[in-house]
């Protein structure tokens, strides 16, 4: 039986739905239809420069905002990039003054905007000389529209870019790390940030380390079939179908499926990941966990009793002890 309490929690923290001003370009919408598979061939995730704007110590751990702008691109028959408002990527470093070479990049969950949450779960890695980088994704916080009041993606292919973009990003401050003398780099996250890790940790063109919690391998069963399905905006998305002879519920699931982290090859074998599943789980199903579990060979995965809601709050000790056991084994 799935979590009540997950239930509960979509229905009251979703009263904005998603999705309101529909799915986004027709035009676009058809061209990664017809794509399909071969989307992702291909892509190229550029350098990055990043500009620091502020910094303090306290407590043994220095503290510092960079930007840099997005590297996401996806060319089509002009060049298709994130808004304005959202190019400028931000994330806060923590690390402890007497310097680290172990760096977690952490991933933003569905709705988690700015660092504290995040900064909360994973600064008692600190103590253990691990650095945090947790990475603001696109349309959240400072990358939100400054007309969004909420933070509600306005469509479904802004969905798509907001994934797209962090996975680019991440991948890309992985590779300035590796640079900057950081020899054992990790994706975290959880939820929409543990698919987001995951699937990064299969593109990197070097090893990396993947812990993640409650993650999907896609965003279309999130959408399609859980509780998130109740939070669309399906009355506007219906209205303003882009393919007449698809029903909605089923154009969702193709376009989202273009997100399957197993339509991208991984460029390596064996990965030391650690996956985390919620039972009770009303948002992922738990085929889809598997699925990331089955697409990292040599990852472990377990199973907590509770939901997805529970997961956030009674599994956060749980993450951080595998986050530490993977940097710690050998």
């Amino acid at each position: 039986m799935k979590s009540l309490v997950d239930w509960t929690y979509c229905k009251y923290a979703n009263r904005n739905p998603f999705f309101p001003e529909g799915w986004g370009e027709t035009d676009l919408i058809r061209h990664l239809l017809k794509k399909d598979v071969r989307v992702l061939d291909g892509r190229r995730i550029g350098p990055i420069r990043i500009e620091w704007l502020q910094s303090n110590i306290k407590n043994g751990i220095r503290s510092a905002e960079g930007r840099f702008k997005s590297p996401f691109i996806y060319k089509w028959k002009r060049n298709e990039l994130l808004p304005d408002f959202a190019q400028q990527a931000y994330f806060l470093l923590l690390e402890p003054t007497a310097g680290a070479d172990r760096l977690v990049i952490h991933f933003a969950a569905t709705g988690d905007e700015g660092y504290s949450r995040r900064k909360m779960i994973c600064s008692p890695l600190l103590k253990h000389g691990i650095a945090q980088l947790i990475l603001e994704s696109p349309y959240y916080g400072k990358r939100r529209n400054p007309e969004q009041k909420k933070a509600v993606l306005p469509t479904v292919l802004s969905l798509m870019q907001m994934s797209r973009a962090a996975l680019d990003e991440g991948i890309a401050l992985a590779r300035w790390a590796r640079a900057n003398g950081y020899k054992d780099i990790m994706f975290s996250g959880i939820s929409m940030g543990g698919y987001q890790a995951a699937a990064a940790a299969r593109e990197c063109n070097f090893a990396t380390k993947v812990t993640a919690l409650v993650p999907s391998h896609s965003a279309a069963p999130v959408y399609t079939e859980a509780a998130l399905k109740t939070a669309c905006d399906w009355p506007t998305l219906y209205s303003a179908n882009p393919i007449k002879d698809m029903h909605p519920l089923l154009l969702m699931r193709k376009i989202l499926s273009i997100s399957d982290m197993n339509r991208q090859k991984a460029r390596s074998r064996s990965f030391r990941a650690s996956i985390i599943g919620a039972q009770k789980d009303a948002y992922i199903p738990e085929y889809s966990v598997e699925i990331v579990h089955d697409s990292l060979p040599g990852s472990t995965l377990e199973w907590i009793r509770t939901g997805h809601v529970g997961a956030f709050l009674l599994g956060a000790g749980l993450y951080r002890r595998r986050i530490l056991e993977l940097f710690e084994s050998q």
